[in-house]
């Protein structure tokens, strides 16, 4: 894998991730009921995602909790499990590179994941709300391409 396909792959993890997240902070908003500051930093946290379609993301979100946590804990543990291993000395390389092994199997768990959730959620919104959707994701990924400092030396 190249290094603008991992970056590309790790972008949208986040960008994902972070939809995903909202999703948890919204039910758990929407069940305690809370007002004020909470709904705003919500509801500006989720300004990509149309609002006929939130319920469907923390429903979905919700459901995938507990295996979300078990995958970001163990992505975690790899990033943990890579800083002691640059710290040690002398260095240990086989040790090195099973931890950069199980970072880039656990992001890509954790990936897969948030792509059913993600699947789920796009199968479930109406046709007007995924084209809202897609054109603010387009605008939003756009900014972050042209954003992005081009990976080759110049």
């Amino acid at each position: 894998m190249n290094k603008a396909r991992l970056l590309q792959g790790l972008l949208l993890t986040s960008v994902l991730l972070n939809l995903l997240l909202a999703g948890v902070i919204i039910g758990r908003w929407s069940a305690q009921q809370s007002a004020g500051g909470a709904g705003q930093v919500v509801r500006t946290f989720l300004q990509a995602v149309p609002a006929e379609t939130r319920p469907i993301l923390a429903r979905e979100t919700l459901a995938r909790r507990a295996e979300l946590r078990r995958q970001l804990t163990r992505l975690r543990a790899a990033r943990v499990a890579i800083i002691r291993e640059i710290e040690r000395n002398p260095l240990d390389e086989a040790a090195l590179d099973a931890a950069f092994s199980e970072l880039s199997d656990s992001a890509s768990d954790l990936r897969s994941v948030i792509q059913e959730t993600a699947m789920a959620v796009i199968r479930q919104a109406s046709a007007d709300s995924r084209r809202e959707w897609a054109a603010r994701q387009r605008a939003n990924w756009s900014d972050m391409d042209t954003a992005t400092p081009p990976l080759e030396p110049k």
